[in-house]
């Protein structure tokens, strides 16, 4: 399923990230595997903070996402080295060449395969989500797709050499008010009954700061598993 950006989503999203090096450790994370690539594609970038982190290290980021409103934002921001590009590289076929491609909690494994096998000359880098269990939703809602784990499996049957490493940051949220904080779960809760999104349980997951624009913060750490893969040249897509 797509995330769908609107205002509200962005604007929470910017706070975080304004809060947070996770882009920027994550682009440090990656970066030695990129040396040598010039034209890097970020896919799916949401807001790009990825492909502006890459940018500020020089390299030239193309960054793609089929979300006109993210796109849209994107641009607005004019960062270093970054292309923003609307479109869907799933579904879509831009004739477009990169030395590298960096897919971020990006679709399915068959996806991304099919994609660098058109779009990329070296390396493919993958980060997955080392987390079973949704992290916004006050039952245990479990992940059933696009996990490390299953990544790990899928290319392990398919033969493919890779190899991963793990990859931790703080990434947590913060918050104006309280009313900020019962939209953002209103947003990413996966829990049917709504009734649980509730002053008690908000509370309950929330730390006060001494931040006067920003009292409250939801603490959360984004595990991932990275996997890095040298060399496509010898997959074959399915035919079906």
């Amino acid at each position: 399923m797509t995330f769908t950006w609107n205002e509200k989503s962005i604007a929470f999203m910017e706070d975080a990230n304004a809060k947070s090096t996770y882009f920027a450790d994550l682009a440090s994370a990656i970066d030695p595997y990129l040396k040598g690539a010039v034209n890097v594609c970020d896919a799916g970038c949401g807001l790009a903070h990825l492909a502006s982190e890459l940018g500020r290290r020089g390299y030239l980021v193309t960054a793609t996402d089929i979300s006109k409103e993210a796109i849209e934002h994107v641009e607005k921001q004019n960062y270093l080295n970054v292309k923003p590009l609307c479109c869907d590289l799933v579904n879509e076929n831009p004739s477009l060449l990169f030395d590298s491609m960096v897919f971020h909690y990006f679709g399915s494994i068959e996806q991304i395969l099919s994609i660098s096998k058109r779009m990329c000359t070296g390396p493919v880098i993958i980060v997955k989500r080392a987390y079973t269990s949704h992290r916004f939703s006050f039952t245990d809602k479990k992940i059933e797709s696009h996990t490390a784990q299953s990544a790990r499996e899928k290319l392990l049957k398919l033969g493919l050499g890779f190899q991963e490493f793990y990859f931790e940051s703080e990434m947590g949220q913060p918050f104006k008010s309280l009313e900020d904080a019962a939209a953002f779960f209103e947003i990413y809760s996966k829990d049917s009954d709504r009734s649980l999104i509730n002053k008690e349980n908000i509370l309950s997951r929330l730390e006060k700061t001494n931040d006067m624009d920003f009292p409250y913060y939801l603490r959360q750490n984004r595990n991932s598993i990275v996997f890095v893969i040298k060399d496509l040249s010898s997959y074959q897509e399915p035919c079906f």
